[in-house]
């Protein structure tokens, strides 16, 4: 998840371009609280949703809790993370007028 929504992989010109040895590693890094890790081309879009993109950054974060197991998020809480927000509520609802 948090691949796709900051548009990065662990891919050898990464580590050269970023400077991180993995994904998590840039993460713990660049990550500051109340702020997303949103790609800035993501951000653009005119459905953007700022408190969406912090509040998938958290849950995306809790995905990869390796030292805390027990923080680490279940699929189930991952899919009710995602129904939470309003970008998915909004595209529920537009389904549902179909």
């Amino acid at each position: 998840m948090l691949g796709l929504i900051a548009k990065r992989v662990d891919l050898k010109e990464d580590v050269v371009k970023f400077k991180y040895k993995t994904l998590d590693e840039w993460v713990y890094k660049a990550y500051e609280p109340q702020h997303s890790l949103m790609h800035a081309s993501l951000m653009k879009d005119k459905d953007y949703n700022e408190s969406d993109a912090i509040a998938l950054t958290k849950l995306a974060i809790r995905c990869i809790q390796v030292d805390n197991l027990e923080a680490r998020t279940t699929i189930s809480e991952v899919v009710n993370g995602l129904k939470n927000l309003s970008s998915f509520q909004f595209l529920g609802d537009e389904l549902r007028k179909k």
